[in-house]
């Protein structure tokens, strides 16, 4: 048992706080989402329409640091006899994402080429897994996005005048939050499934006596 585990007991639940073993967890992950080339993850190319005239194509895409994923709070982990089953919360934070493209724009006369980064600051996730041990089943409860964070922009290039950054900064902004947030959950809450539905297959593969043996070992993880 990890020394840094604390244990409440009340009305008929437990409640284990896991920060440490979390953290070690939290490194797999990280591991895991570079060994599977999702940081960084390209996105797609786009063109965007500028007011009061123009367009700005964007290309060559990346958004970066999804692997920098940490624990946002404590790691807790309560089981309710009542109904046999694990409740795990897991706070998740990141603490900056980045994005880069490269974009042309061209508005009334102008051609403008160069380089967009942003970066997006302190996005929250609220994780809860499940476990039932009626069931055996592992189960991903919720995810939610509790802080989207704060992104801003910086365009680099010849010929940038105030009032074509101004209109850029906010189409491009506009477009960019709900893509980066739609990779994140993609990526975060895609790779927690796969982990949950392979503990699934493991243990539907185990004969009862099996069964009951994985369940007692989860258990006595607490």
């Amino acid at each position: 048992m990890n020394n840094d585990k604390r244990l409440i007991f009340r009305n008929g639940e437990i409640v284990a706080i896991i920060d440490d073993y979390a953290d070690k967890v939290f490194e797999n992950i990280e591991e895991l989402i570079i060994h599977q080339g999702l940081d960084p993850v390209e996105l797609e190319d786009t063109s965007l329409k500028l007011i009061p005239t123009g367009t700005i194509a964007l290309s060559s895409g990346y958004l970066q640091n999804l692997s920098t994923l940490k624990r946002n709070g404590d790691v807790t982990v309560t089981y309710y006899s009542s109904s046999s089953t694990l409740e795990i919360n897991v706070p998740i934070k990141f603490e900056t994402l980045t994005v880069s493209y490269e974009y042309l724009t061209k508005i009334l006369l102008l051609r403008i080429k160069g380089e967009a980064h942003g970066k997006v600051e302190n996005l929250n996730i609220d994780v809860r897994l499940g476990f039932n041990f009626t069931t055996y089943e592992a189960s991903l409860d919720n995810f939610d996005i509790g802080n989207t964070g704060k992104l801003s922009l910086i365009f680099t290039g010849n010929g940038l005048v105030d009032w074509i950054v101004n209109i850029m900064t906010t189409v491009v902004t506009t477009f960019l939050k709900p893509v980066i947030l739609n990779m994140t959950k993609s990526v975060i809450r895609g790779g927690l499934q796969a982990a949950l539905d392979a503990i699934n297959s493991y243990i539907h593969s185990i004969i009862h006596p099996g069964v009951s043996t994985v369940a007692n070992n989860l258990i006595a993880v607490l």
